[in-house]
């Protein structure tokens, strides 16, 4: 059994950009402000510079450093939760942390882990009362890692997800009249050039398999 780990790892990474960035500017807020009301930047207030902020990474695989770099352009501090790391080590410049200091000390927080068993509801009632009340979170993950309800609850300065625990996000929603949650429809893995990498890998895969090479992505090690 193979899969294909990294096609999308530059989609996904520059969607959390992309939703970190309209959330910490406001920018969805501020268009449909504009749009439909009135012409007044004093609606948006208060917006926070981003570079000496930190910003916190769950999952340090593929994606999560792809994150990290993209990051780094904006002269943040940059630090990250991942159980394979040591806290007080270094990956690629970001430093690793425990879980309970990333919720305290970030002003943003990007999730790139795996839903699993012990990230299921990993971001709860009880992790999201430990952040900062001006912190952001963006989940381009998988859906599952944050508990939906509990967002709602406790929803900190603003949100915004690609994935939820079930898909489409069910309608009525609670979370979708909340001006500072913002919602896309599973579409950070998607461009035209990941989705033709992805059925070209699948295919060279299938054929190293059929050939008697060695594949490249095994799921099931044997």
């Amino acid at each position: 059994v193979c899969n294909v780990p990294d096609y999308g790892m530059n989609e996904v990474a520059d969607h959390a950009m992309a939703l970190m960035l309209s959330l910490v500017r406001k920018t969805v807020t501020m268009v449909n402000y504009t749009k439909g009301t009135d012409w007044d930047y004093s609606y948006g207030v208060p917006i926070h510079r981003i570079p000496g902020q930190t910003v916190g990474i769950v999952g340090m695989g593929r994606i999560g450093r792809t994150f990290a770099k993209r990051m780094g352009g904006f002269d943040c501090r940059r630090i990250a939760y991942d159980p394979l790391y040591q806290p007080g080590t270094q990956v690629d410049g970001v430093e690793l942390v425990s879980f309970d200091t990333l919720l305290e000390q970030s002003d943003m927080i990007s999730i790139h882990c795996p839903l699993q068993p012990c990230t299921r509801d990993l971001f709860d009632l009880a992790a999201f009362q430990k952040m900062k009340r001006g912190a952001y979170l963006v989940n381009t993950s998988r859906g599952g890692i944050v508990n939906e309800e509990d967002l709602y609850t406790a929803l900190i300065a603003g949100a915004a997800l690609d994935v939820t625990a079930k898909e489409p996000l069910p309608r009525p929603s609670k979370l979708l009249e909340l001006e500072n949650f913002l919602c896309t429809p599973h579409i950070a893995w998607y461009s035209e050039e990941a989705a033709q990498e992805m059925k070209r890998k699948v295919a060279e895969e299938a054929v190293r398999f059929a050939t008697g090479e060695k594949v490249l992505y095994p799921v099931n090690q044997i």
